[in-house]
């Protein structure tokens, strides 16, 4: 991971329990730390049945005070996207979708600084 020193990233996989990602999340908003941007990868194919939960964690969590960001990266198979019926779910997000993740360079560092 080539990742700078104020960006974190997680995978939602890595949590066992919907109490160990809520304090994750919380800490993350609350944190005095560096650590401005937290990555949660999330594999939509697998861990569909997560989302409503992990939506309701960010915002119940979020601190408009807070200068913590967390952004959701989901991970979608090419041949399953014919699949995805979730689009409301994150309705008024930003997206940004990356066709091939081979050929695009790193996101620039003064929109993860923003």
């Amino acid at each position: 991971d080539n990742l700078p020193a104020n960006i974190e990233e997680v995978k939602l996989s890595a949590f066992r329990t919907e109490l160990e990602l809520t304090r994750k999340i919380k800490r993350h908003y609350q944190a005095s730390t560096n650590i401005r941007l937290l990555l949660v990868r999330v594999d939509y194919h697998d861990e569909h049945q997560h989302f409503l939960s992990l939506k309701h964690i960010i915002q119940n969590e979020y601190l408009q005070s807070s200068n913590q960001s967390v952004w959701l990266i989901f991970h979608l198979q090419r041949n399953l996207l014919n699949q995805i019926t979730n689009d409301v779910l994150f309705g008024g997000w930003l997206v940004d979708m990356i066709d091939d993740l081979n050929d695009r360079e790193l996101i620039p560092k003064q929109i993860l600084n923003n």
